[in-house]
């Protein structure tokens, strides 16, 4: 892992992390591993998650922004399975996902987002069996009404 510091801004390289176990919303995350660049308080690189309840990569970039910046969302993510109720997700005890997502968007200042968001080949299994939901697109984009008023339109 390599580091730079400078003018307010750091910058991390990091070869290989490795993850034991990560708790978040009640649940331990396990076999979590990643690699990239995390620089001016963005992410750019690869998470793989081999955990018993969710396996999933992730291959991009993500910004973490506060309400005042952009933030800058383009990736590709692979969820191969994800148990929902095991991650305390959802309370049904049958819930579970599998599906892609590719992601060029950005969460301007306001909240809101301009951009395209595409889950590809989504699969969802409950109760009542598998079900194939299949691509969901997302297209957004900013159009000037007047002078000064912004707009955000969803397709």
């Amino acid at each position: 892992m390599g580091m730079t510091v400078g003018q307010g801004r750091t910058s991390i390289h990091i070869d290989t992390l490795s993850v034991e176990k990560l708790s978040a919303l009640g649940y331990d995350y396990s076999n979590i591993v990643a690699a990239g660049t995390y620089s001016d308080n963005a992410f750019d690189g690869r998470i793989v998650c081999g955990d018993p309840n969710l396996n999933f990569l992730f291959q991009g970039l993500f910004t973490l922004s506060d309400k005042t910046r952009n933030g800058l969302y383009k990736f590709y993510a692979s969820i191969g399975y994800a148990d929902l109720h095991a991650l305390r997700l959802d309370k049904r005890e049958n819930s579970k996902i599998s599906g892609r997502i590719n992601a060029n968007y950005m969460n301007i200042s306001r909240g809101d987002l301009i951009g395209d968001l595409d889950v590809l080949g989504l699969t969802l299994e409950n109760d009542n069996g598998w079900h194939e939901i299949g691509d969901i697109c997302v297209k957004s984009f900013q159009q000037q009404r007047q002078p000064g008023q912004r707009h955000v339109k969803l397709h």
